[in-house]
């Protein structure tokens, strides 16, 4: 499984924070991916600030690219635009497609297509010191 740096900043900011060091603790760890993978199925949805979820994302129009997450384990190995990951994603286990920069989103809960969710995170924005 790939563990992309959206992947890694998502999780930083979309995590409550109680849980948000358990869940890198799994991504840190090759062996761990799986455990990460298996939370997508039903227990990441309770690990979620639900604040930033959005009511619907155009993802169609969307040129970002991103991967997918698949409770099954698979990831894609290439960046890819969000709408085709959007269409690659399995019906049966739940799954989670990040942009690369980590700050949108879509989960969806194995056999929950009606609890399919858009997130999108605020966009840190730096200010330099003139």
């Amino acid at each position: 499984m790939i563990i992309s740096n959206g992947l890694l900043s998502f999780i930083n900011k979309a995590i409550l924070k109680p849980k948000r060091e358990h869940v890198l603790a799994f991504l840190a760890n090759t062996k761990n991916h799986i455990k990460f993978a298996r939370t997508l199925d039903h227990e990441f949805m309770n690990l979620l600030d639900k604040s930033n979820f959005k009511d619907s994302i155009d993802i169609n129009s969307s040129n970002d690219l991103g991967f997918l997450y698949c409770s099954n384990g698979f990831s894609t190995e290439t960046e890819t635009r969000i709408g085709e990951l959007y269409g690659q994603a399995p019906w049966e286990g739940g799954w989670l497609i990040v942009n690369l920069s980590g700050t949108f989103a879509i989960y969806r809960p194995d056999g929950k297509i009606d609890d399919e969710v858009f997130i999108e995170l605020q966009q840190s924005i730096q200010t330099e010191n003139l």
